[in-house]
């Protein structure tokens, strides 16, 4: 994977004034009041900001090369509440935080199992690593694809009781895009 050019400004050039935490509870909220450095030269005015606070996010897409299919987790997130075509009914790839001492490889293969009933093979293949939201988010997501044998897929319910979390499978032949990528990671190997 290529890597981007540095920006042209780093840390130092944004000055934090005051920085307050406005709640902290499933979500964090912080508030920033700062200043940073213009293209055009100077420092802007002082302003402020709202970030939503967020561990790094890890999903994997996983995909039965010998298939050609790749596998979903439909499950409730209240970020889609309000879609008019689902619900809270998201079908995604399997993810989670990193909220622990593990690698992103780790949390990917530990949420392929809790969530799908998957053993993800490895080595997992990194096809991004991007910021979700940056204006108004600090949540890092790194994606992998994995790869699986969907013959030994089961279905069923999946989730964490304790996390509230339920989910099921969904099975997919795997559209161009993401089978573009995930015979470029099956090349790799």
């Amino acid at each position: 994977m290529s890597e981007f050019p540095a920006p042209a400004f780093g840390t130092d050039a944004a000055e934090v004034l005051a920085h307050e935490r406005l709640y902290d509870g499933f979500l964090k909220i912080d508030r920033y009041r700062f200043k940073c450095r213009l293209f055009e030269g100077g420092y802007s005015r002082e302003f402020q900001r709202e970030v939503l606070v967020r561990q790094r996010g890890i999903g994997v897409l996983l995909y039965d090369p010998h298939l050609d299919k790749v596998l979903l987790v439909e499950q409730f997130r209240v970020g889609c509440l309000h879609d008019e075509h689902g619900g809270p009914w998201a079908l995604e790839l399997v993810a989670g935080l990193l909220d622990t001492d593990e690698t992103p490889e780790q949390v990917a293969s530990r949420e392929a199992w809790e969530e799908a009933g998957v053993d993800v093979q490895t080595p997992l293949l990194k096809v991004a690593e991007y910021y979700n939201s940056p204006g108004g988010s600090d949540e890092r997501i790194s994606v992998f694809c994995g790869r699986f044998d969907a013959r030994r897929t089961t279905g069923g319910i999946f989730g964490l009781a304790a996390e509230s979390e339920t989910s099921v499978l969904m099975c997919l032949i795997a559209p161009w895009p993401w089978r573009a990528c995930a015979r470029a990671a099956s090349a790799t190997r």
